[in-house]
Formats: structure tokens, sequence, C-alpha cells
């Protein structure tokens, strides 16, 4: 996939790279570079407020209601342990 477009909200602290099942963000503040899988990416892109045609990108996989809760769940306790943020819970 490649770069993701720079934003004025995110574009000072975050930089990207996108591929097809996932991305890295490295984060310019700490200095941390992290690993997300799609579904913790369009999560956390989400946080930014980032507009759904760019998260549209990572082309987040379908999920079936069942789990959805679970995985967002999952997803969120993973993006506070690396200190990024989600989208608040619905």
């Amino acid at each position: 996939m490649g770069e993701l477009p720079a934003f004025p909200a995110m574009e000072e602290r975050y930089a990207f790279h996108t591929w097809p099942d996932g991305c890295a963000v490295f984060d310019r503040f700490s200095g941390d570079t992290h690993i997300l899988d799609t579904f913790s990416a369009v999560l956390f892109l989400s946080g930014l407020q980032v507009s759904p045609a760019v998260i549209e990108k990572l082309r987040l996989p379908v999920i079936s209601d069942e789990n959805l809760s679970s995985r967002l769940d999952d997803a969120r306790r993973r993006l506070e342990k690396l200190k990024l943020p989600a989208a608040p819970p619905s």
C-alpha cells in the first residue's frame, strides 16, 4: 500500500506505512514504532478522527457481529498498552 496522506492533526506526531493486513505507526514524540493489525489500525485512525475515505485504504476485513464487540475491546486494550488513541466506544 505505502504511505498514507498526511493530515495536519496527526502529521506532526505520527508517520504511517501500510500494507494489506496492517500498518506501522511511528510516534515522533516518543520515538516508538508500533506494528498494528488492520483492525487495530482502523480503530487507531478513527481515534485520530481520520476520514473514512483514508481508513478505507486499509481494507478492514468483514467481521461478524458476534465477534465485533470482543475484537473492539481487544484492540482498544492493545492500543491503550501502546499509549495510542483509539476511537471511543459507541
